[in-house]
């Protein structure tokens, strides 16, 4: 078991200011598990991630402290959609699925995400 706590968080966002990237990640899945990952993400304002590609599987976002943009693009990579995630103004996450590109930009500093990806369609 591990708590999602001011402990954690503060460790993490020190590891996040002594980081090029402004990021630090903590991993709640294990490295051979590639189905479901569930990472928790603190990053400082100016940290833009890059854009990526949701190639299989579906991308959600939970901004649990902080402030981010989410880009989507189209395939020549020009934004299509801003979507800003503040839960002190009620919006809180998002699902981004397959085939879609986006990227991420940190407008808070210590802003927390927890990411859940999925490799896989789920089936009921």
């Amino acid at each position: 078991m591990k708590i999602i706590n001011n402990e954690l968080l503060y460790s993490l966002s020190i590891q996040a200011k002594e980081n090029s990237v402004l990021r630090a990640r903590y991993n709640f899945h294990k490295p051979e598990d590639r189905r479901l990952n569930r990472t928790l993400n603190v990053m400082e304002k100016g940290c833009v991630m890059p854009v990526e590609f949701q190639d299989n599987g579906t991308l959600t976002l939970m901004v649990l402290k902080g402030r981010i943009k989410v880009n989507l693009y189209n395939s020549e990579k020009d934004i299509t959609d801003e979507v800003f995630l503040d839960p002190k103004l009620g919006s809180y996450g998002l699902e981004i699925s397959e085939g879609k590109w986006h990227n991420i930009e940190v407008l808070d500093d210590n802003t927390v995400v927890f990411e859940i990806k999925t490799t896989e369609q789920c089936v009921e």
